[in-house]
């Protein structure tokens, strides 16, 4: 059989075309049949639209869009711009009517025997709940809270079988600076270990039970150095208050502590009864002396 130089020239040709369809066929990423689903970077898409790798939703002059990617970490949907023309990102759920709010916007995460959990709700009233779906307040949370500040310290709202309770945990992460329950732990509901309270107002209390370093019952003791009441009287004339009694300048600029000024206060009553008894003691002995004289007559 006898091949001509022409013939080679055209099986090189056809060779080539298949070759290069083949090409073209295997480098096929993308499938827009007429009915059915349609793949972009896919070429068996499972969902009417499917699209394998990342999309950007560019508004029609080229300025910001929306981008939606992912890498080994996860799934990002991202408002961006080439440029500095950087808008907001808004999430809406419209409602039924121009006048009603209600659709609402849940958040999942995690399963449940398959199906997912709402993990925050935010209603179309505006109120955001955390560990519910239907918030009675702008933030409610169905659970235990954290709130952590600079350092190693947190305030924790919890609950236990009483109630709850809201604690402040020190910088050092485990002791409590206070405590305040919702309900009566030994009689308390409040405990403060570090500082103390301000109240620029009124204190309303059923009853206060303050404790104190020591207490006056010394007075009473014979070895006890009671000061003359000439002394007292001298004191009173060039201090203008009792001795150990802090005066008005001091009680203006600083205030008063309730346990100690009530300790110093009583120890004034131990040593105004002692006072009194020596003034009894004395007067009985001037009443005894009147007596004989008046027997003696």
């Amino acid at each position: 059989m006898y091949i001509t130089n022409r013939s080679i020239k055209k099986f090189l040709f056809l060779s080539l075309i298949i070759a290069l369809g083949s090409n073209f066929g295997s480098a096929q990423t993308n499938t827009f049949p007429t009915s059915g689903n349609v793949g972009i970077g896919t070429t068996s898409p499972s969902v009417p639209l499917h699209v394998k790798g990342d999309v950007v939703l560019q508004r029609p002059d080229g300025n910001n869009y929306l981008k939606i990617n992912s890498d080994a970490n996860g799934v990002y949907i991202t408002s961006d711009d080439q440029g500095a023309n950087q808008k907001h990102l808004y999430l809406r759920a419209s409602p039924t009517s121009t006048t009603t709010t209600d659709r609402h916007i849940y958040f999942q995460a995690g399963k449940s025997g398959g199906n997912f959990q709402t993990r925050m709700t935010i209603l179309g009233s505006g109120n955001v709940g955390i560990g519910t779906t239907s918030p009675t307040h702008r933030l409610q949370v169905a659970g235990s809270t954290k709130w952590t500040g600079t350092a190693s310290s947190y305030t924790e709202v919890h609950s236990n079988g009483s109630g709850q309770f809201l604690r402040q945990f020190s910088n050092n992460g485990t002791s409590v600076s206070w405590l305040i329950l919702g309900y009566a732990n030994n009689g308390v509901q409040a405990m403060f270990n570090d500082g103390g309270i301000n109240v620029n107002g009124t204190v309303k209390a059923k009853e206060v039970n303050i404790t104190t370093a020591g207490w006056p019952d010394y007075v009473f003791r014979s070895d006890y150095n009671l000061m003359p009441l000439s002394e007292v009287e001298g004191f009173i004339r060039e201090n203008g208050h009792l001795p150990n009694i802090p005066n008005e300048a001091e009680v203006m600029a600083n205030g008063v502590n309730l346990g100690e000024i009530n300790v110093l206060l009583l120890k004034k009553i131990e040593e105004l009864t002692l006072y009194i008894i020596s003034q009894n003691q004395k007067m009985d002995m001037l009443i005894e002396r009147l007596e004989r004289v008046e027997n003696n007559r």
